[in-house]
């Protein structure tokens, strides 16, 4: 991990809440100093967007409980 990220970063990552988050916002900024025009990069950070999106919808699914009866209705049809 310290030889992908530097001595600095991967403590910040590896201490963060909510790690997933934490690397979006460290690519973004990684994304900010590269040296390309502006509209190349408007267009990468709409897709680090878009991954951020993706993840949330994860969380979210993941963290939703799941019923019992739902779960065996579900697993009981043909």
């Amino acid at each position: 991990m310290r030889s992908a990220f530097g001595d600095e970063a991967a403590p910040t990552l590896l201490d963060a809440r909510h790690r997933p988050l934490r690397a979006l916002h460290m690519l973004s900024g990684a994304m900010d100093r590269l040296p390309i025009d502006e509209k190349k990069k408007v267009e990468m950070d709409k897709s680090v967007i878009l991954l951020g999106d993706a993840c949330e919808t994860c969380e979210r699914i993941f963290s939703s409980p799941v019923r019992t009866l739902t779960l065996t209705l579900t697993l009981t049809q043909p």
